[in-house]
């Protein structure tokens, strides 16, 4: 029952902020350059809307909860939804099935600032929390065009299936690998036993990087994709910390000639197709990229299965083990918030009008479970026959290493359910904590209790 106190409307753990006065929202004028705010964000991690300036806040912490109740609320109240991240960054959320997919679709938005004389806030300009896909030099996150089709033509190729095919047996031996190393623990962290390891040294023997600078890079990277705000010591010195170990590895000796730094590096030497500052851009974001969503999949797989003994089995048995990692991409997406999208001109988009420069996002957490196209879509459901999902993005548009992501997964998986046919969690769903918001949302840690193997068959007879 909602509670009605002063100006303040609770219901649900959400709260719908009641103007005062004209700042208790965004004045029109000075939103461009987020210059105002509409009060502070809430320290409970709730949502919040204002009635006459409609716009949804999400508060602080963001690590300790479920936002797929949110983001079904903003998918009900319509298709494109007006957002205030925690820093007083606004977007646009495009939260329904077809409307994203008309986003992803549309000539009407960039992926460039640069694109356009005054983006919103001073995005690419200005940090922002989770940003950091902005930030120039050029990588294929913030680039559009020919700038993007030049950079794409370079890295391409290491992403293709027949590449992913070739890497299969490395991918198959770093899995079993992984998972031998469980064998007769008592107690595991799936995420950072499991989850985390096999696509980190996946992605690293694809780029060049040598296993022993993996840790280091992995460690700063976590920082500066985690929702915090990048005015801090903290992130600062993780950022510095990446320039300078980007730069080490592009100094070092190549004798793998065929690796994807090799072959950038040989396209700037030789044929300058490509600068330096773009090569460590682009480690960054595809060392990212690489192993944090895909890593995030396997964490959301791995709880899949201890959770539910028909999903192991299903995983255990590799009967339509594809159908169960599509389910869990649409169910979980390790990337909610998809890649952002800037109007290039005024521009009315699913009934809504945005101006040019303002910042738009595919939810592609929202319109996943969208019931205008899934059944019963807050159901895991490892053996459904739906629409596609749109986890991968969709037409040229589409993840580059999507190939990768499903060749890890599809062999990860099935290896893990057979190893840990008797298991359950330490903790409960609702005491989970994530990492990040936007870019990649994750498992924290997945802490597991091995059960003996006759008394999970057992409890499975019951």
């Amino acid at each position: 029952m909602p509670i009605f106190d002063g100006h303040v409307l609770f219901f649900s753990g959400v709260v719908c902020l009641l103007p005062l006065s004209g700042l208790d929202f965004h004045d029109a004028r000075c939103s461009r350059y987020g210059l105002a705010r509409s009060g502070r964000a809430d320290h409970g991690g709730r949502v919040h809307m204002s009635p006459a300036s409609p716009v949804w806040r999400i508060g602080l912490p963001v690590h300790c909860r479920d936002l797929q109740p949110d983001y079904r609320m903003w998918r009900e109240a319509g298709p494109v939804q007006r957002v205030e991240f925690p820093d007083g960054l606004r977007v646009w959320a495009v939260t329904r099935y077809d409307d994203v997919l008309a986003l992803l679709r549309s000539e009407g938005f960039t992926r460039d600032w640069s694109d356009v004389p005054c983006p919103a806030y001073g995005y690419g300009m200005r940090r922002h929390g989770e940003d950091y896909f902005a930030a120039k030099p050029s990588n294929l996150f913030n680039s559009d065009g020919t700038d993007h089709q030049r950079l794409l033509r370079l890295v391409a190729p290491f992403f293709n299936r027949r590449r992913i095919e070739g890497l299969q047996p490395f991918i198959d031996s770093v899995v079993h690998d992984v998972v031998e190393r469980l064998a007769g623990r008592r107690t595991m962290d799936l995420v950072a036993d499991f989850a985390v390891p096999i696509p980190l040294r996946i992605i690293g023997r694809l780029l060049g990087i040598r296993d022993a600078l993996l840790p280091a890079l992995t460690e700063h990277l976590h920082v500066v994709s985690g929702w915090i705000a990048p005015e801090s010591e903290r992130w600062r010195r993780s950022m510095l910390a990446l320039h300078r170990l980007t730069l080490h590895i592009m100094r070092e000796p190549r004798p793998e000639e065929d690796s994807l730094i090799a072959v950038l590096l040989k396209a700037h030497t030789e044929r300058g197709l490509i600068s330096r500052p773009e090569i460590s851009s682009m480690i960054k974001i595809l060392l990212a990229t690489g192993y944090e969503t895909t890593a995030a999949l396997l964490a959301n797989g791995a709880c899949a299965m201890i959770g539910d003994a028909a999903v192991r089995q299903q995983l255990a048995t590799r009967s339509d083990t594809d159908a169960c990692v599509a389910e869990l991409l649409r169910w979980q997406p390790p990337s909610p918030w998809g890649q952002i999208r800037i109007a290039l001109r005024d521009i009315t988009f699913a009934g809504t009008r945005i101006k040019a420069g303002d910042l738009v996002y595919p939810l592609i957490a929202a319109a996943n479970r969208d019931p205008a196209r899934f059944t019963a879509p807050d159901r895991f459901d490892p053996r459904r026959r739906e629409v596609t999902h749109l986890s991968f993005g969709r037409g040229r548009r589409r993840c580059l290493g999507t190939p990768l992501a499903l060749a890890v997964a599809t062999a990860a998986l099935p290896e893990l359910a057979e190893r840990l046919q008797g298991a359950r969690l330490t903790i409960l769903a609702e005491r989970f904590h994530w990492h990040g918001l936007m870019h990649v949302r994750m498992l924290q840690d997945l802490p597991v209790l091995a059960v003996d193997r006759a008394a999970a068959d057992a409890v499975s007879r019951l």
